[in-house]
């Protein structure tokens, strides 16, 4: 019997936590589920969304490696750029 594997959750990481979290739940609309600047790692999610945000410190311990890119399927950058988010680029049309 073949297993079933949950969603993936990437771990993002950031440089200061306390930031990080501050800006995905105020700007993004993320909630906290878990975790604080404190461990050095954080879980948020939105929706079905989920992420872990982690620090240096706890990606060195870990031996884990930056960078990492993550894709957010919106419809249009109006679904985020109301709440004051910084969109890096803008919106493009890929084959599905």
């Amino acid at each position: 019997m073949q297993p079933t594997f949950p969603e993936a959750v990437p771990e993002v990481p950031v440089v200061d936590l306390a930031a990080a979290l501050e800006y995905y739940e105020n700007r993004l609309g993320f909630s906290v589920d878990w975790g604080d600047s404190d461990g050095g790692i954080s879980g948020v999610s939105q929706g079905r969304c989920r992420l872990f945000l982690t620090d240096r410190a706890f990606r060195e311990h870990r031996g884990n490696a930056a960078p990492i890119v993550i894709w957010l399927n919106l419809n249009s950058k109006d679904e985020v750029a109301p709440s004051g988010a910084r969109i890096s680029k803008g919106p493009t049309t890929s084959p599905t």
